[in-house]
């Protein structure tokens, strides 16, 4: 199937112009792979026989572009690694509704949904123009940009359509304040203003300028929650986020809470340590992993409707996993592949089965 038919689904089905829009993106991405690839890696005869063998019952006409970009990134070869073009248009949207995520994922309300996880301390919200105070009484304008004005620092985060930490505001001086202030007021747009959080001083030494979070992927399966990668997310270069389409790098996480000897930027460029620290990714140890893999699996079974989604979880100074946000559809796919192979690993088949219904 074309990119046009499949946007012309997705219209059908009533996904909206920005899902559209990102499908398109993802598939020009997909197919210019191979312009970053830094030394020319090419598969051998047999490696893309057996990629296109793999896929070739999920695929009309299989091709090897992801199969040869995460290679030559990583060095490790998989028929298994999930392309780009097919994971955005067959895999999440059969996993997630794309409709409902529209509504369901918006930061405001994820202190609602999951009342007994930890999150940022809220100072306030604005939602459709109206103004809630942490305890989600009903303000008027000028007391929640009171509240806002009186503490020291403070991310304001749009809470809905937002990515790649685009939509978060770092607030530490009146200034800072006042020119965020007359922007917001001209645009109709959700944010949570939320109180920083200090981070773990193990995880700070990694980089210190930014939250670093540790991306979750789950899924929800008929008989359990299962995990089927880990990677924490670091800044780099004074940046105070850690978003890899902002710059950032992530690096995978051991089943023993350690971290894997290579970190990778968005473009799969890699470095054994930190650039900025000196840190070295290799062996490091990070603290409150297995807390971090219980509150995902104690919480998912709470959203029957996006059955794969991507947690972000700091860890602050206490050691407690502290839920920064959750993507309820269109999840990152690179940084797990890079760090930690093909997504859904033995599961592949089984995934694509069913996503195929086969």
């Amino acid at each position: 199937m074309g990119f046009n038919q499949i946007l012309g689904k997705m219209r059908d089905s009533g996904y909206t112009l920005l899902d559209r829009c990102r499908v398109v993106v993802r598939g020009h991405s997909d197919r210019n792979l191979m312009k970053s690839r830094t030394n020319g890696h090419v598969l051998t005869p047999e490696q893309i026989r057996q990629a296109k063998s793999f896929w070739a019952p999920y695929m009309k006409r299989p091709h090897v572009l992801g199969h040869e970009y995460y290679t030559e990134k990583n060095g490790l070869f998989s028929p298994a690694y999930i392309p780009v073009d097919f994971y955005y248009t067959k895999i999440d949207p059969y996993f997630n509704d794309w409709n409902a995520a529209r509504i369901v994922d918006h930061k405001c309300y994820f202190d609602m949904y999951l009342p007994n996880v930890k999150q940022p301390g809220i100072i306030a919200k604005r939602i459709n123009g109206y103004w809630y105070d942490p305890t989600g009484r009903w303000i008027s304008e000028e007391y929640g940009w009171k509240l806002v004005s009186e503490v020291p620092a403070c991310f304001a985060k749009q809470a809905r359509d937002s990515c790649g930490g685009s939509g978060v505001r770092y607030l530490s001086d009146p200034e800072q304040m006042n020119r965020f202030r007359a922007k917001a007021q001209k645009q109709n747009l959700d944010y949570i203003f939320q109180l920083p959080v200090k981070q773990h001083p193990q995880v700070s030494a990694l980089y210190p300028h930014s939250i670093n979070t540790i991306r979750v992927l789950s899924m929800l399966r008929k008989d359990e929650v299962k995990i089927y990668s880990m990677v924490i997310r670091m800044g780099r270069g004074g940046m105070i986020v850690d978003n890899l389409t902002s710059g950032g790098m992530s690096c995978g996480i051991t089943d023993d809470n350690r971290l894997k000897r290579w970190a990778y930027t968005k473009t799969g460029e890699r470095c054994e340590k930190h650039p900025d620290t000196g840190t070295v990714f290799e062996g490091f140890e990070l603290p409150s992993i297995d807390q971090v893999r219980a509150l995902v699996k104690a919480n998912h079974c709470a959203f029957p409707y996006f059955r794969l989604m991507s947690w972000d979880f700091a860890i602050d100074d206490a050691g407690d996993p502290v839920l920064i946000e959750v993507n309820m559809s269109y999840g990152d796919l690179d940084c797990h592949q890079f760090n930690n192979g093909p997504l859904f690993g033995e599961d592949t088949k089984l995934i694509l089965n069913e996503v195929i219904r086969k």
